[in-house]
């Protein structure tokens, strides 16, 4: 069943790659039943973790000056993949 808060979208990336072994997810509350669905450019929550260091993910790194700039990085690889169709896709 569809419930307004279980909407996100998320990208995994694994140890050796540019950003590590790393998770980040974006929440939005919405229904996606609804015309136009949820675009996620109005989120409500974001999640960042190193899994490499952080293996149950209890510490949310999206408040973290740190990681502010692979933050962005990721939500730009994120919302291309998000908005991508067809053959071109990444």
């Amino acid at each position: 069943t569809e419930d307004n808060h279980n909407n996100f979208i998320g990208v995994r990336h694994l140890e050796g790659s540019e950003f590590g072994d790393t998770s980040y997810t974006e929440y939005q509350t919405g229904d996606q039943a609804q015309e136009g669905g949820i675009n996620f450019d109005a989120v409500d929550f974001v999640e960042y973790f190193n899994i490499t260091a952080d293996n149950w993910q209890m510490t949310n790194l999206w408040n973290d000056s740190a990681t502010k700039a692979a933050q962005a990085k990721l939500h730009t690889v994120l919302h291309k993949w998000f908005q991508c169709k067809g053959d071109g896709c990444m």
